[in-house]
């Protein structure tokens, strides 16, 4: 079934682009609709094999009910939902055959290993499909009823975000500022910091739709606020005997899990724990960043280290712990540039990184690629047999996945903040049951011993990086794009002289043809683009930002006439930059 169309409704959302990318990788063609494509949803419907709905899921039964009448008995429609029990029942009333389809995780991890529930509603052929291919990617699948999978959720996903949520809630009324509640948190305290920080960095309206649109979670939620009053009480007249009747009511529904949780969560915050001492070793070693004049993603060896190194081998180098501190940083003017990732062959673009673009006053100088080959490192002695965990950034993680899945089925997954960080993990804490991914330079460096090599699924991996600076006004940057002040001694320009330009824009309102009008300029003149995509913008659905890159340079003439047609078309438009795009 190689032949098979893919179609995404939606597939400029986040979960739409992540597993677009996923069928991709797996050798389909894949079509997709959205706000700003030309092709509607209507005719996606009819051309496709396979109909994805991956839209927020206030919209979801409006779209089932605008294309399920298009698409063919043969064909397979499903949706990417939260809940199941209404949306199956909206896509019954097609002639195909119907799947439930709820991925429960976000799309910022790897897909090995995740869990993803189905719901066949109509049709055993490609129930099997898909069934199968996503067992053959590594995921566990689980066979839920609609019904019974939507009561399920409300436990699992309303619930438990409910008391992540409230609890945000009741420390913003406590007085105490979240900078004085992390100086004094140990890492059990930070692990349960962590999880709720992770739900509250999401998208506020997906996990409001979770709460409002099941309309099974009242009655969840009531129960759960009936447990509150029962412990409050309980301690209010302060009876120890009550408490621990309470307490070990809870725990005896946990019952063998107990054991396991502690196991887990003492792995997890002896990392947190580490990383914390290395992190406090690193600020005594850096008090300031006088005298560096380059920053990138920490520790030393980590890909973009290396990047650094080929660009500007005679720079002194900050260590960043993330991509918004390098951000903050060069904005600032502490440091004078960074150097940051922003696409990656297989795993596509860094959000981060385009998101912290567009808020901070940056520009690009220069784009870097650099051959990705990833190795994995062992400590000497560590066999095969003795492997059952395995570190790296998450990135990597996903660029690996068919061979981590081939060579270590069983091993758990723990993603770190680089790659460098997990062998420095590996490392440090002598662990002989793990390996990590990363550079054979950051293995060599550490004296680990190399397991394999070029271990990517794609063997002609590549990541892009930007060298940013401070950004100039738009007068200065037009000027200044006349000639390039980059350095070029270490590496090869792509082609002779050659130089591209990276945009942002957003519409003041979404309306037809806005962003037709855009491209029609650059057609017009006539400019070659080599990237195109959007993000949310953070305000309400259906506003988004464009990100645009395309060949040129801003100071030439026919370029800086189109930019100005466009900055007259949209709402906001922010020039990053001309810059030579070279090949380590």
């Amino acid at each position: 079934m190689q032949d098979v169309k893919i179609g995404i409704i939606g597939g400029k959302g986040k979960m739409g682009q992540y597993f677009a990318l996923f069928f991709k990788k797996n050798g389909y063609e894949v079509f997709i609709s959205d706000i700003g494509t030309k092709l509607s949803n209507i005719e996606l419907a009819q051309k496709c094999d396979v109909v994805i709905v991956s839209v927020p899921i206030e919209h979801t039964l409006k779209v089932i009910k605008e294309v399920a009448p298009h698409v063919s008995k043969e064909s397979l429609l499903m949706d990417f939902t939260s809940v199941k029990a209404e949306p199956v029942k909206e896509m019954l009333k097609s002639k195909a055959s119907v799947v439930g389809c709820h991925p429960m995780f976000a799309p910022t991890v790897p897909l090995r290993n995740q869990i993803i529930i189905l719901s066949r509603a109509r049709g055993t052929k490609w129930h099997k499909w898909i069934k199968d291919l996503f067992k053959n990617a590594g995921t566990y699948v689980k066979e839920l009823d609609p019904e019974k999978h939507d009561e399920l959720m409300t436990v699992i996903q309303s619930l438990t975000h409910f008391t992540d949520i409230t609890l945000a809630h009741s420390l913003t009324k406590s007085g105490v500022p979240i900078r004085r509640f992390l100086e004094y948190q140990s890492p059990a305290y930070r692990l349960k910091l962590d999880m709720m920080g992770r739900i509250l960095h999401q998208d506020p309206e997906l996990y409001g739709n979770m709460q409002i649109q099941n309309p099974k979670t009242i009655s969840v939620l009531k129960t759960y606020l009936k447990s509150v009053k029962q412990l409050i009480k309980i301690v209010k007249r302060k009876k120890l005997e009550k408490f621990i009747e309470y307490f070990e009511e809870g725990a005896n529904y946990l019952g063998d899990f107990k054991q396991k949780a502690q196991k887990e969560s003492d792995l997890l915050i002896e990392f947190l724990n580490q990383r914390s001492a290395k992190q406090k070793t690193t600020e005594r070693g850096q008090k300031t960043t006088k005298g560096k004049d380059l920053a990138v993603l920490g520790p030393a060896n980590s890909y973009s280290d290396l990047v650094a190194q080929k660009y500007s081998s005679h720079s002194e180098i900050y260590y960043a712990k993330n991509i918004r501190e390098i951000c903050e940083l060069v904005k600032s003017g502490k440091i004078k540039e960074g150097i940051v990732p922003i696409e990656n062959k297989i795993e596509g673009s860094i959000r981060e990184t385009m998101d912290l673009l567009f808020e901070k006053n940056l520009k690009v100088v220069q784009k870097a690629i650099l051959p990705i080959k990833h190795c994995l490192a062992v400590l000497p002695g560590t066999k095969k047999a003795d492997i059952n965990l395995i570190l790296s950034h998450s990135q990597p993680l996903g660029q690996c996945e068919q061979y981590i899945k081939k060579h270590f089925p069983k091993a758990d997954i723990l993603a770190t903040s680089s790659t460098s960080e997990a062998m420095h993990h590996l490392h440090s804490k002598n662990l002989k049951n793990a390996a990590a991914i990363g550079s054979i330079e950051s293995a060599k460096n550490l004296e680990l011993k190399i397991y394999a090599k070029n271990i990517g699924d794609e063997k002609e991996n590549e990541t892009h990086f930007y060298v940013i600076r401070k950004a100039l006004s738009r007068k200065k940057m037009y000027s200044k794009a006349q000639t390039s002040n980059s350095k070029t001694t270490n590496y090869q320009l792509t082609t002779d002289n050659s130089f591209q330009t990276s945009i942002a824009f957003y519409f003041k309102e979404d309306t037809h043809g806005t962003l037709f009008g855009v491209l029609q300029e650059f057609n017009k003149a006539k400019i070659n683009l080599t990237r195109i995509e959007s993000r949310p913008a953070g305000k309400k659905m259906g506003n988004y930002i464009f990100y645009m890159d395309f060949d040129g340079i801003i100071s030439h003439k026919k370029i800086k006439s189109v930019l100005e047609k466009v900055g007259q078309k949209v709402g906001k438009l922010k020039i990053f930059g001309s810059y030579p795009v070279s090949r380590f």
